[in-house]
């Protein structure tokens, strides 16, 4: 079985490896994802971007893009579409248009019950099955029947959990994982650093980045 997958983000990654787990070896994965699970048409790292101006200087890259994904989708026996409702809802519409009977899964919901509640009933119209990683998103969908809450793989990877807040004066930053949110962000915790006295400073980084990148 062929499985069209859009995940754009590295955190949605995150969560497509902990699924593939659980997913038989006759499952072929084709779309866009980390290349570490497979051979995608279009690895992760070439589509990171951060806010409407770097997303403005995409934009014919990303139509070019969901037009191919629509074409790939031909081949695919269910499309699987994970976070990053900017580009999967249009993806979504335009896959159901063209082929009305094709299972799509939306895996990772946006999180409309925070901002864009108009997205639901569009979510709701264009996708078959609505996988949600938060207990209370269902109660915001009326098409009960098509969304299931299926847990959060993070929780599966915590043993243990504090009782008590401690202090031990290191402050942590997290710039995230994309070039352009890295870029913003860091010139600002720069900032921050200088009007903090007595303090460790540690930056998150994520495990998969290459020294090259890092730098």
């Amino acid at each position: 079985m062929k499985l069209l997958v859009s995940a754009l983000e590295t955190s949605s990654n995150i969560h497509l490896k902990a699924l593939k787990k659980e997913l038989s070896d006759d499952i072929e994965l084709i779309g866009i994802f980390d290349k570490e699970l497979g051979d995608p048409s279009y690895d992760i790292s070439q589509l990171a971007v951060m806010g409407f101006v770097d997303a403005l200087k995409k934009l014919p890259f990303f139509f070019k893009l969901k037009k191919e994904m629509v074409e790939l989708a031909s081949s695919a026996d269910k499309v699987l579409l994970m976070d990053n409702s900017g580009f999967n809802l249009p993806l979504a519409k335009a896959i159901k248009k063209r082929y009305p009977n094709k299972e799509i899964i939306y895996y990772i919901l946006p999180q409309a019950w925070a901002w864009k509640k108009k997205r639901i009933p569009i979510i709701e119209n264009t996708c078959d099955k609505l996988c949600s990683i938060l207990p209370f998103e269902k109660d915001y969908y009326s098409k009960k029947d098509k969304i299931t809450y299926v847990g959060h793989p993070l929780l599966d990877e915590i043993t243990t959990f504090k009782t008590t807040l401690t202090s031990n004066n290191k402050i942590a930053f997290m710039p995230g994982s994309r070039k352009g949110e890295i870029t913003k962000l860091m010139p600002i915790y720069k900032e921050v650093i200088k009007k903090l006295n007595n303090k460790e400073f540690i930056i998150i980084i994520p495990s998969h980045f290459k020294d090259e990148y890092i730098q």
